[in-house]
């Protein structure tokens, strides 16, 4: 599962055929057992509140569409319980830069071309279904530089980095991008 900001405040995910079919669901055949249908989505509700700093009693309208690479796009709008649609609420804080990727090979790349810029450090964690890489602005002589690389592979989390410390994992605590470039060679 890949979970993407998309505009208008909206959610993107990308989930391959295979973990649909084993959540009971099947895109020609409809639901294959409700029970565990019914858990998918509980999840995949859970998940986008988790990521995206909103409370669980929100309704989702979802966009359902089958893409060419054997996996399915959902396109949510997420809206409270009078039918209004959520913002997404950034929460910027100038004292560190959280950044979220979807996919690890969105991580590895980043960590690889920022060794070019000479940039290193960082706090790296695994937080279901997204990655996050945390750095604290003021180790940069312009952190400005960083952003734009950031925003090249990931997007800026309206999310408290505390927050994702204690439900992530933390898979590097200081020395994230030397860690992922070492890592996944």
């Amino acid at each position: 599962m890949e979970l993407y900001t998309w505009p208008e405040d909206r959610v993107k995910i990308l989930i391959n055929k295979e973990e649909l079919f084993e959540n009971g669901l099947d895109l020609h055949q409809g639901f294959i057992s409700n029970h565990e249908a019914e858990l998918f989505f509980s999840k995949l509700l859970h998940t986008i509140c988790n990521h995206f700093n909103w409370n669980t009693d929100i309704q989702i309208d979802a966009e359902i569409r089958e893409s060419e690479q054997d996996a399915i796009f959902l396109i949510i709008d997420c809206l409270d319980e009078k039918g209004n649609k959520l913002k997404q609420e950034q929460s910027i804080s100038p004292y560190s830069i959280l950044f979220r990727f979807a996919r690890e090979e969105d991580v590895l790349t980043f960590a690889k071309r920022s060794e070019i810029y000479g940039l290193t450090g960082g706090t790296f964690i695994f937080f279901y279904p997204c990655y996050y890489l945390l750095f604290d602005p003021f180790l940069f002589e312009n952190s400005d530089k960083i952003i734009m690389l950031l925003e090249e592979y990931g997007e800026r989390s309206p999310l408290n980095p505390d927050y994702i410390r204690e439900k992530g994992k933390i898979i590097s605590n200081d020395s994230a991008l030397q860690f992922i470039s070492t890592k996944f060679e």
